[in-house]
């Protein structure tokens, strides 16, 4: 992936910040340690890692550098977290890096946050150095099943992994600084199995974005036999009216963060590129969070690539011309546009169409005939940026 770009900002950014100030004695503040989890926390020193790789326990470099994109990209939320359990402050956002101020405790600096997990499984907690995570009062998230050093981002040294339940979390953050950078990533996202995102090479697992082999038998092998009229596909004019999706003219200011995050990706990366086939056995385009270039045949007529989603939901398709395009399911049926939009919040999309997908189903996406060489195509899962779905993804801007 681009992991010499995210090296060089790294070390151009670490250059140009200034020095973190190191643990003094401070002013001890007073702090009942029988009622609050923080003091008791505050009495230990701080934990320090090896640095050694376990096989087994040792999160992925392709999660690693997507979590060191955002935190030299963004995007960016700023919080205070609170001095007890009771507060507040959440840290929800998805592909998001927090900087957050904790509160004086003692001879360092500690306070709670609130996350809310959208489904169950395991979350990669990737942080500045020498910081304490815990969760008070959680017994299934006490302890992390993999904690290292990173080694690629300075931004984000290190990382622990924690298996949670679906739901909402108190999350206790311990520092010998005042102000820490918090990115949470949840570990299954990229993946079709059950697999965490490790690097084994005794045992291969499927990685952020290792796709999937094409079997013979994955359905029509020629364009033609998509049964589409026209080789065209629908136009994107073709479903439903969602014309009053967005926030109105002249209301207060709103924020897309599905449209936030992917247009990150279409201008810094990571990028793939494949070429689209009219006949034979086509590329897919499974990675997430890349943008593909498309390469179309160079005598026009409709092509394809397939895509293979890792979870059931909504799914954005982002092209950067308005291409007509049809989604076909495993048994040559259309899939019904279930949104679509024209872009113009972001100069490298101009389209947006969502499907609702079945969990691990190959899909043929289907480009009608074009004078175009070429189409980027950008595909997200909408409920992992914004849980309230499509329709609801508007959020009030920070």
């Amino acid at each position: 992936m681009h992991r010499n770009l995210l090296l060089a900002l790294s070390a151009v950014l670490a250059a140009c910040s200034e020095a973190r100030p190191s643990l003094g004695s401070g002013d001890a503040d007073a702090t009942d340690a029988s009622s609050n989890p923080i003091a008791v926390l505050d009495a230990g020193t701080l934990p320090t890692f090896d640095g050694g790789k376990d096989c087994e326990t040792f999160v992925s470099d392709a999660l690693i550098e997507h979590s060191c994109f955002h935190a030299i990209i963004g995007p960016f939320r700023d919080r205070a977290a609170d001095v007890d359990a009771n507060g507040v402050t959440e840290v929800n956002r998805a592909h998001t890096a927090f900087r957050i101020a904790l509160p004086k405790v003692g001879t360092g600096y500690a306070g709670m946050l609130r996350y809310q997990a959208r489904w169950s499984g395991a979350y990669a907690f990737f942080t500045s150095p020498q910081i304490e995570v815990a969760f008070p009062g959680s017994t299934s998230a006490s302890i992390p099943f993999a904690e290292h050093e990173t080694e690629l981002c300075p931004e984000l040294p290190w990382v622990r992994a924690f298996l949670l339940g679906k739901g909402e979390h108190t999350v206790m953050l311990r520092s010998a600084v005042p102000e820490v950078v918090l990115v949470v990533e949840y570990m299954d996202e990229g993946t079709v199995d059950d697999g965490y995102r490790f690097e084994c090479p005794e045992q291969v697992r499927p990685s952020i974005d290792a796709g999937f082999e094409e079997d013979s038998d994955a359905g029509p092998t020629h364009i033609a036999d998509a049964q589409i009229s026209d080789g065209a596909g629908p136009e994107l004019d073709a479903g439903p009216d969602t014309s009053d999706a967005g926030p109105e003219a002249g209301t207060e200011c709103k924020l897309d963060p599905v449209l936030e995050h992917s247009c990150l990706h279409v201008t810094n990366g990571p990028y793939a590129t494949v070429s689209a086939v009219s006949s034979g056995v086509a590329p897919n385009v499974n990675a997430v969070h890349t943008a593909f270039t498309i390469n179309l045949p160079s005598m026009g007529g409709a092509s394809e690539v397939t895509y293979r989603p890792n979870g059931g939901g909504e799914y954005v398709f982002y092209t950067s011309e308005d291409v007509l395009l049809t989604l076909l399911d495993p048994s040559n049926a259309e899939v019904a546009v279930a949104y679509r939009e024209e872009v113009v919040d972001c100069s490298g999309f101009k389209a947006a169409r969502v499907y609702v997908l079945e969990s691990a189903m190959k899909y043929r996406v289907v480009l009608g005939a074009s004078t175009l060489i070429s189409v980027t195509l950008l595909i997200e899962n909408v409920e992992a940026l914004a849980p309230g779905g499509w329709s609801q993804r508007f959020e009030a801007c920070e």
